[in-house]
């Protein structure tokens, strides 16, 4: 009730800590936009050697081109860009092989390339965050992310934000 009067405040208390993985570091830099979050970000820098393993591709999201509807122009430069993604990703572990520092290599790295984090918000804004980044026009995997993240929530929680998710198919 004191919610849909909007008064927010009292569920300013209710906390949630979620893990997250296998997201792009483009996810990772919208989310970090939402400043009443904290995250705990696996360093790209620290870990540079564990993620450009020599004899594995670098782990990265893949945007799901098939929901777009591109013309065959459009499909001919999306795969011109995943080549060059390719060969980037080979000197990218050329440099990690020659023991570039890492701190130089990181500038190369992708926003393709996965992480993964601590994230905790609290009810208010998450409310926030789900009111946003659910509209079309938000980046496609933190939709999906944030339809994760309601499925993962208490099932006694899930009243708050019914109001802001009407529409949604999140279930």
């Amino acid at each position: 009730k004191l919610v849909k009067s909007g008064h927010e405040s009292v569920i300013e208390h209710i906390y949630y800590n979620i893990r997250i993985s296998g997201v792009s570091r483009a996810l990772l830099q919208e989310l970090a936009r939402h400043r009443h979050a904290s995250l705990s970000v696996k360093s790209t820098r620290w870990a540079l050697k564990k993620i450009v393993n020599k004899d594995s591709i670098i782990e990265k999201v893949e945007p799901k081109l098939d929901e777009y509807g591109f013309s065959y122009a459009q499909i001919d430069v999306i795969e011109s860009i995943a080549e060059a993604s390719e060969q980037l990703e080979y000197w990218i572990k050329k440099a990690v092989q020659l023991n570039i520092p890492n701190d130089i290599v990181k500038y190369y790295i992708q926003e393709s390339l996965c992480t993964k984090l601590m994230f905790t918000v609290n009810a208010r804004e998450l409310r926030h965050i789900l009111q946003l980044r659910l509209s079309k026009r938000a980046l496609k995997e933190f939709q999906d992310l944030c339809k994760e993240i309601y499925k993962a929530l208490p099932k006694e929680h899930l009243f708050i934000y019914n109001d802001i998710l009407e529409g949604y198919e999140l279930i």
